[in-house]
């Protein structure tokens, strides 16, 4: 029962989204099922409020199928949360709860977001370079705490195998290849933890001539993981006039692969150097927490 049409009553109707995302209204609220890149965007495009309750697939064993391993389906990672918590947290002044199936895969996302939030734990991770992490804390502080929100602040990363999926009048449990939501002992809702689709992203930005200059900048996107219309900033930088295919890939916008293959939109470029300028989830956009 996870398609458009499967309803009842007032609770338990699953919504449908791209990229097998589903929205089950509950009596404890909306829950997000599933979150690969650009579900923000999927959700505002639709009009539905970014849910408070994230529920995430069961790992994947390495070689099940083409890229899997923990939380990757075809390649894509279903554990894409970042935007959904900040969406909550700056926008909604609430925590996000992100629910995995095992305590394990909750470390897992817990040690991953608190590096991509906050930077490595350990001041050696920095290098020489120390000084950054006074410069992040700077850039980062956030007036409401009178400091850098950690990950404690924005969400709390609990499991099914905690108890997690009790959630008072709804509970959520894996039943088989199923998540299965229930309320007063009835099931009132049931989503398939297989992937169907080859995830896609909602926009592709529309192919414009390139004019080589002595630096020759491709931009793939020019805006924001909050942003329906646009994809997240990203370009190639081509040093002189004389190369043609050669270029340094600045950042990973989400979907990247695709949006490079898009027929005209680039000149089939070998992308020799990659450049990040921060860690967040959409431009490092293949990175995934396994």
């Amino acid at each position: 029962m996870a398609g458009p049409e499967a309803s009842m009553d007032a609770t338990g109707v699953v919504r449908s989204l791209p990229n097998d995302i589903a929205v089950v209204t509950t009596a404890v609220g909306d829950v997000l099922v599933n979150s690969p890149p650009e579900t923000l965007k999927y959700l505002l495009a639709a009009g539905i409020n970014p849910p408070q309750l994230v529920l995430l697939p069961p790992d994947l064993a390495p070689g099940h199928e083409l890229g899997s391993s923990g939380f990757v389906r075809r390649g894509i990672n279903y554990a894409s949360v970042e935007f959904i918590i900040y969406a909550n947290f700056f926008v909604k002044n609430r925590k996000a709860t992100l629910i995995t199936v095992t305590d394990h895969q909750a470390r897992r996302l817990r040690r991953m977001l608190e590096e991509t939030i906050n930077g490595p734990a350990d001041l050696a991770d920095y290098g020489q370079e120390t000084w950054v992490r006074g410069e992040c804390a700077a850039v980062a502080f956030f007036p409401p705490l009178g400091r850098a929100p950690t990950v404690d602040d924005m969400v709390v990363i609990t499991s099914l195998e905690s108890g997690g999926g009790d959630r008072g009048a709804t509970r959520i449990a894996l039943h088989g290849d199923h998540f299965v939501f229930t309320q007063a002992g009835i099931t009132i809702a049931e989503v398939v933890i297989r992937t169907h689709q080859i995830a896609l992203p909602l926009t592709l930005a529309p192919p414009q001539p390139l004019h080589r200059q002595e630096l020759t900048l491709q931009f793939i996107g020019g805006s924001d993981g909050f942003d329906p219309a646009g994809i997240t900033t990203c370009f190639l930088a081509y040093l002189g006039t004389s190369v043609q295919t050669q270029a340094t890939l600045f950042d990973t916008a989400a979907y990247l692969l695709l949006r490079l293959g898009e027929p005209g939109a680039l000149d089939q470029p070998t992308s020799r150097k990659w450049s990040f300028s921060h860690l967040h989830e959409d431009h490092p956009g293949r990175s995934a927490p396994n």
